[in-house]
């Protein structure tokens, strides 16, 4: 009994992770171990989609998405156990242990299943916050370089390019450019046909402007009708005079 719960306290260690696929690799590798399972799959329910579904056994991942039809057609059907992965707003997935044959778990052995499912679910629970949390820092940062109207660059993306093309500039012995444009009648746009118009008129100039420079090191937007187009390694100041 004592090894038992040394297993389940050196797998809390091994599910200590951020990343989903590696919390939900290190579950079923444990489960497996533990409980000497034939197979082990961990669903995770996803708000508004599928279920992602991982399949594997003592030795790892075998990327297969469910337990129908697992192992030789000729063992006898598989038993599973089956230990739901609740969240404080629900359940959040399924824990299913399968075995090739008849197999009964003792209550003991039910016992460290239903507990190690908790600290799965937890592990899971801190997984996916993580990943929102990074996904809402890279928008936010995406935002905060980018222009919202166009989705080119704006200043500090410019900044940004701009040193790291100056930098290499110096490095190789090539040139650097920056091309300000500035639309003509702008304002006019905007007061005779309106705001509207005269964003569609930005977004198509932004959409043939970048197709124009495809090598372009930065296409930004600096604000109103103000574009700066970035080019880095230019062999020569005439280069620029071409493009």
């Amino acid at each position: 009994e004592r090894d038992v719960w040394q297993q389940l306290e050196s797998a809390a260690r091994e599910l200590n992770q951020l990343d989903e696929a590696a919390v939900v690799e290190a579950a079923i590798v444990r489960a497996a171990q533990m409980l000497k399972a034939d197979v082990v799959q961990v669903s995770v329910h996803v708000a508004g989609a599928e279920s992602r579904s991982y399949v594997g056994d003592a030795s790892g991942l075998t990327g297969q998405t469910g337990l129908d039809g697992v192992g030789d057609p000729l063992d006898a059907q598989v038993m599973l156990y089956v230990a739901p992965l609740d969240g404080p707003q629900g359940r959040i997935g399924l824990l299913r242990i399968g075995f090739f044959g008849s197999v009964t778990l003792t209550r003991r052995e039910q016992q460290v299943l239903k507990t190690f499912a908790h600290a799965v679910s937890t592990t899971l629970q801190n997984a996916q916050l993580y990943a929102e949390m990074r996904e809402h820092a890279e928008a936010k940062a995406y935002e905060a370089e980018h222009d919202s109207l166009t989705g080119l660059g704006n200043r500090i993306l410019l900044h940004e390019r701009a040193d790291r093309a100056l930098a290499t500039a110096a490095v190789d012995g090539t040139q650097c450019a920056l091309l300000i444009i500035d639309l003509d009648h702008f304002k006019e746009i905007n007061d005779t046909l309106g705001h509207a118009a005269g964003d569609l008129f930005l977004q198509e100039v932004v959409r043939r402007l970048s197709g124009a420079l495809p090598h372009a090191d930065a296409v930004c937007r600096l604000g109103g009708d103000e574009l700066a187009v970035l080019l880095g390694g230019l062999p020569a100041p005439a280069s620029a005079d071409v493009v």
